[in-house]
C-alpha cells in the first residue's frame, strides 16, 4: 500500500511540521520522517530510504530549492513536492528541475494528499510500456514535422507547441504523438502547466505516462541537462 511508503517532511516552522505530520497519520501515512532543515533532510536521506519528500521552500540556510537539486543529484528516484506561499517559483520550474509538483499555500488538504498520492504512485514508474495503459486520455495531440521539431524534452518528460494550449488543464491526460530521429514517438502523458496562445511560446509541458519507443526516451530524456 502506498501509506506504508516512507515520507519526508521539511519545514523550519514547528507547528507547521506538525500539522502535515498529524494530518498525513489520520490519512492513513504512518511511516513519516520530519526535518527542520535541508542539512537535516539531506542527513536522513542519506541514513535512509525515502520515497517523498515534502518541502517548504523558504528556510533559513538552505531551501527547498537548493534541497531538491542536491537530493536529486544522489537519489533521482526520490519524487519531491515543494510547498510555498510566495511567488518564488512556478511549477513548470518546479518539475523541469526534477520536482513533482508544486503547492501553494495556504494548504488544502485534498490536495496534498492527492499530489502525494500522485508521486508515490509514479515513483519509478515515469516511463511505462504503452500497452500497460488502460485509461482514455481527455485530449489528442499528434504533431506534424514542423511541430515536432519545436518539442522539447527534459529528464521529466516533454513541452509539446500548441497553439490551444489554454484548453488544456493540469492533471488531465493527453494522447500524444510527435517525430524524433525518424520515428514516431506516441504516448500518454499527464498535462502539468499550459502556455496560453498569448505567450511567445504556446503548449503544454506534460510527464510521460506511457510511450511506445521505450528506449528510444530513456536515451533522449536521460541525454538532457
Amino acid at each position: 500500500m502506498i501509506q506504508s511508503k516512507k515520507i519526508l517532511l521539511v519545514d523550519d516552522e514547528p507547528d507547521i511540521l506538525e500539522f502535515v505530520e498529524d494530518t498525513l497519520e489520520i490519512k492513513g501515512f504512518t511511516n513519516i520522517l520530519t526535518a527542520s532543515s535541508g542539512q537535516s533532510a539531506i542527513s536522513q536521506v542519506a541514513g535512509t530510504k525515502v520515497d517523498v519528500i515534502i518541502s517548504d521552500i523558504r528556510m533559513p540556510g538552505m531551501s527547498g530549492v537548493e534541497l531538491m537539486d542536491s537530493i536529486k543529484q544522489s537519489s533521482p528516484e526520490i519524487e519531491a513536492i515543494l510547498i510555498t506561499g510566495f511567488a518564488d517559483i512556478t511549477t513548470r520550474e518546479v518539475v523541469e528541475k526534477g520536482g513533482f509538483s508544486l503547492i501553494e499555500k495556504p494548504l488544502k488538504i485534498p490536495r496534498l494528499i492527492s499530489t502525494l498520492e500522485l508521486a508515490l504512485k509514479k515513483r519509478g514508474e515515469r516511463i511505462l510500456e504503452l500497452a500497460n495503459w488502460s485509461d482514455s486520455p481527455e485530449h489528442e495531440l499528434v504533431l506534424d514535422d514542423n511541430a515536432s521539431a519545436g518539442v522539447e524534452l527534459n529528464h521529466m518528460g516533454f513541452f509539446l507547441p500548441h497553439p490551444g494550449a489554454e484548453n488544456f488543464s493540469p492533471g488531465e491526460t493527453l494522447h500524444f504523438e510527435f517525430k524524433r530521429d525518424g520515428k514516431s514517438i506516441e504516448g500518454v502523458a499527464e498535462v502539468l502547466w499550459a502556455e496560453s496562445s498569448e505567450s511567445n511560446k504556446p503548449g503544454v509541458g506534460v510527464r510521460v505516462l506511457a510511450v511506445n519507443e521505450v528506449a528510444l526516451v530513456q536515451s533522449l530524456l536521460s541525454n538532457q541537462v
